[in-house]
């Protein structure tokens, strides 16, 4: 039995769908998953335009956060889109995929200033997960003669539910690494955030060949003294100090040179004289 160029097209569809869903599951973010699921559409289901809009259920709005395509710019600048409004509004108020062929013809359809009218096929798909709107994906062929199979219009169906399961644990991701790095209470970054962002540090200022200084600070004990004058310097000069409490330790260049206002004796600098 010869295949037709049809379903010949459909069968090595089928076969890169396989190859290619793993590695967008294995994303960590949501911006991730969204490029590298359109990359992998590229692929399986080769397109003219591809566009992700993020659902805000609470705003009932679609905000685009990616395109791909000849006016990819013009839909970044469109802006966000209500539910009902346009096949991705449409798709996210039915909560349903739809295929359209003639999408230059569908009344549901609208026209982005700044595009030309010219005939297309259209999927738009809703990605849910957990019973949660993620985003909605549309994706374009543009020209006469164009269209989507029904083989695949499912397999980016089937998709596009990958798609939002691995959203759904980007999110969950991202929010579980907020919360390990965040205090509850006040929201700020906590102690294993300092940790592991001094270590970013440290190692980027150990290749480039500097050095690094650090002030760790006891916001609780944080306390300023009255000023007062002392004669300390060459010849019985004068000097205004004001002592702080609070400051639990200063690392210059590596050496701890100060702990709980007191000095170590370190001297890690250097004398600069004029010349």
């Amino acid at each position: 039995m010869r295949l037709s160029t049809t379903s010949r097209a459909d069968a090595e569809a089928v076969s890169r769908f396989a190859e290619l869903v793993g590695p967008v599951m294995a994303q960590r973010t949501p911006e991730s998953v969204r490029r590298h699921a359109a990359d992998a559409l590229a692929l399986f289901l080769p397109y003219d335009a591809c566009d992700i809009r993020s659902a805000n259920d609470r705003r009932r709005e679609l905000v685009p956060v990616l395109s791909r395509g000849p006016h990819a710019t013009e839909v970044m600048l469109h802006g966000d889109v209500t539910y009902g409004q346009g096949l991705s509004g449409w798709v996210a108020l039915h909560r349903q995929a739809l295929l359209t062929n003639t999408a230059q013809l569908d009344p549901r359809a609208i026209r982005i200033p700044g595009t030309p009218s010219v005939p297309e096929a259209a999927i738009a798909i809703p990605l849910i997960a957990t019973g949660s709107l993620k985003d909605v994906l549309v994706v374009r062929r543009e020209g006469y003669d164009v269209a989507f199979t029904e083989t695949e219009f499912a397999l980016a169906r089937s998709f596009a539910d990958l798609i939002a399961i691995a959203l759904d644990n980007a999110d969950l991701r991202v929010r579980l690494e907020q919360q390990a790095s965040t205090d509850p209470l006040t929201g700020l970054p906590n102690r294993r955030y300092f940790s592991e962002a001094l270590g970013v540090r440290a190692r980027t200022v150990q290749e480039e060949g500097g050095t690094l200084s650090v002030l760790l600070i006891d916001v609780d004990g944080l306390r300023l003294h009255a000023p007062e004058m002392v004669f300390d310097l060459p010849a019985g000069g004068r000097r205004l100090v004001q002592h702080v409490d609070g400051y639990a330790a200063t690392v210059v260049a590596g050496q701890v040179t100060y702990i709980d206002g007191e000095p170590t004796g370190e001297r890690p600098g250097r004398l600069v004289r004029a010349s």
